[in-house]
Parts: C-alpha cells; structure tokens; sequence
C-alpha cells in the first residue's frame, strides 16, 4: 500500500519499490495500485472519480498501469472491478473517522463504493 514515486527508484534494469515495511502476503490483488490511484484521488483530485469507475480498457496510463499488473500477476484484467470494491472496502478497516484526514478517505471510500455498485 506504499507504492509512491519517492518510493520507487529508476535502474538502469527497471524500476525498484524501496519500501517495504507495509507489505503483507494477505493484500488483495491490486491492492499497491489501487492504493496509489485512490490516494492520488482523493489527495490530489486526480484521477477523477468517473476515470476510477468506468472500464479500463483502451489506451490510458491507468489501463496500462492495471493491464501491466494484470499480466504480471497473472490475474484476469475483468477482474479489476471486483478486487477494486475489495480494496476499498478493505481499506477503510484501518481508517479513524474520528481523525480528519481519515474521515475525509472514508467519505471518498465511500462515495468510489457508491459509484461502482
């Protein structure tokens, strides 16, 4: 759930995820990725909310980002929809509303929630 650009490196091989101290076998499928999206989201505003929840298909860095996944992990990319309710619903668990920052990614949880069903 850390993948951020500072925390990722460029070699001349590739790219190297330097942070591993929330990694967990126990994630659902996507989960980095669908971190990263959801928190550029709501942090930043983009992507949109209507990019989130709209098929990813065609060209697009998010389609490329989730096709890439996809194929790497050997899972099905129609299965982006199903492991992307479970990622959010899973990420709220460690949310506290009672924390503003947090009550705000619950809200926003919340409302992809609301889109995608």
């Amino acid at each position: 759930g850390d993948v951020t650009p500072w925390n990722l490196l460029k070699t001349s091989e590739g790219w190297v995820l330097l942070d591993w101290e929330d990694a967990r076998h126990s994630a659902p499928p996507f989960y980095d990725v669908f971190h990263h999206l959801v928190q550029s989201h709501v942090l930043l505003g983009t992507p949109s909310l209507g990019s989130l929840v709209r098929p990813w298909t065609g060209p697009g860095w998010m389609q490329t980002a989730i096709r890439a996944y996809s194929d790497g992990a050997s899972i099905p990319l129609s299965a982006w929809r199903s492991h992307l309710v479970e990622y959010l619903r899973t990420s709220q668990e460690s949310l506290d509303p009672s924390q503003s920052g947090h009550a705000r990614a619950l809200r926003d949880r919340q409302s992809i929630l609301r889109s995608l069903t």
